[in-house]
């Protein structure tokens, strides 16, 4: 069983008076549907239909382009999340038990891209921040705190570049997220974060990476990538946005030959 189906099973058994309190979710009585903001938008969650929706338009990159971090994300977070308020203490992935995720092959976060997309835009990524419910907060030049979940904000920080510095960026959690979440779900919940920064406003744009070739799913390729890797690689290679590069960061370098990609 996979950790979806594992997850639409706990959550049809949940009382929903239990996951609203635990959750900041609503319920509808009526129509049995879970309703959750996710970075300022909400979505609706059916556990007898097994389906997630978006229930206006920003929400769409989440269930389409990004939704091989999303789903998984909202459905755990259902049945994992606690009732415990922020800590109010910012903290690095990095500082975490099991914080070592954030920082291997293909899980490394695309930080360095925020950095150059926004390093001498200090609006555009306030601006890109409002449009996904974010709020100003005051770190380094610039700073958005999102709520990817109602319980567990994640804060992006800017630092401008200048003559004597390069631009970077830097994700930070609330130090309650491991309360909500366990390591590698907040990895996903930190993917999304940086890529709605990252993503294409319209489609077509640029193609940062596109294979040669169809990827073909064998015993092979799966005792060399990992199943995981291999189901992320064939959702990125149908795709035209940031994530499919970043994905293929994942990839070495022995296998780039395979690839047009700008990554």
């Amino acid at each position: 069983m996979s950790g979806e189906d594992k997850a639409w099973e706990i959550i049809a058994g949940l009382f929903p008076e239990d996951v609203c309190r635990r959750t900041g979710a609503d319920f509808d009585d009526a129509s049995r549907i879970y309703l959750l903001e996710v970075f300022g938008t909400r979505f609706s969650l059916d556990p007898q239909k097994r389906e997630i929706k978006n229930l206006a338009p920003e929400g769409e990159i989440f269930v389409k382009r990004l939704r091989y971090f999303f789903v998984l994300s909202f459905l755990w977070y259902m049945v994992k999340a606690s009732d415990a308020g922020p800590a109010g203490k910012l903290i690095k992935p990095s500082s975490m038990p099991g914080g070592d995720i954030f920082f291997r092959g293909s899980h490394v976060l695309p930080l360095e891209g925020i950095a150059k997309k926004y390093g001498h835009d200090r609006a555009g990524f306030r601006e890109r921040g409002h449009a996904f419910g974010g709020r100003e907060v005051l770190y380094g030049d610039a700073a958005v705190e999102f709520l990817p979940f109602p319980m567990i904000p994640v804060t992006v920080v800017l630092w401008l570049a200048d003559e004597e510095w390069d631009a970077r960026a830097d994700l930070l959690f609330d130090a309650s997220a491991l309360q909500h979440l366990p390591i590698d779900i907040l990895w996903s919940v930190a993917m999304m974060s940086v890529l709605v920064i990252l993503q294409l406003t319209t489609r077509g744009q640029t193609v940062f990476c596109r294979r040669k070739q169809p990827f073909s799913d064998t015993p092979s390729t799966r005792k060399f990538y990992g199943g995981k890797l291999v189901a992320a690689l064939q959702q990125a290679f149908q795709r035209t946005d940031e994530a499919a590069s970043i994905i293929c960061k994942g990839i070495p370098k022995v296998h780039r030959n395979l690839f047009r990609c700008a990554c």
